[in-house]
């Protein structure tokens, strides 16, 4: 008999919409393209006619920012329920930022940044997370979160807390949830390049890094 299989390209396609270039770009593209279930483009806010209703899932790089709304692109999301997850950094609005999620609530307390490590959420439950990645994500370099208030709001699970220093504080480092149907993430912080450096340098490849946005793509994407 002669048997014939049809290979269907069924990959989810993901935008990288960015405020402007960062090392967390290309960190955030070769961690997600480590799945073949997934194509990756890289955008920034300032190209013309940039068209998100044609893409799965969005990751919005300091978007809302303090110098571009993107409130027609927030408006397309909202419309076409398109998943998405928020990267907070330097250059985030963070007032727009509270109005396009509802799942995070940021008060600014100025124009600075805390150095935070990761602290694993034990109440978390949307999704399994390993052994080795409780144990070694901790030890991680620290990111760069607004210096501010954060509180978890709507239905969102906290799966990451910051720590600051030697104090492991409540505010939320990643959230994921969902609101009216639409899933949303929202990563609190910049410098997720620097996690993906030191995966490499404590134990030559990027495992650790890898699940922990793969299984949070995928929870989002699905």
């Amino acid at each position: 008999k002669d048997i014939f299989i049809d290979v269907l390209d069924a990959r989810q396609k993901i935008m990288i919409l960015a405020n402007s270039a960062h090392p967390d770009i290309s960190a955030l593209r070769n961690s997600i393209t480590s799945n073949k279930n997934y194509q990756v483009e890289v955008v920034y806010a300032g190209a013309p006619n940039i068209n998100v209703s044609e893409y799965d899932m969005l990751i919005l790089h300091q978007l809302p920012s303090r110098n571009n709304d993107i409130s027609g692109i927030l408006n397309t999301i909202n419309t076409n329920k398109i998943p998405t997850l928020f990267i907070v950094g330097a250059q985030s609005g963070l007032n727009r930022l509270n109005k396009a999620q509802s799942i995070v609530k940021i008060r600014p307390g100025g124009a600075n940044l805390n150095e935070v490590q990761a602290q694993i959420a034990q109440e978390f439950s949307l999704f399994t997370l390993s052994e080795e990645l409780r144990q070694s994500l901790p030890n991680f370099a620290p990111l760069q979160a607004p210096f501010g208030e954060f509180d978890v709001s709507g239905n969102g699970q906290t799966i990451l807390y910051q720590r600051i220093g030697k104090i492991d504080t409540r505010y939320p480092l990643l959230v994921l949830g969902e609101q009216n149907n639409i899933r949303q993430g929202v990563l609190c912080a910049e410098g997720i390049w620097q996690w993906r450096l030191f995966d490499f340098l404590q134990r030559e490849n990027h495992d650790i890094v890898n699940e922990l946005l793969g299984k949070t793509i995928q929870y989002l994407s699905l």
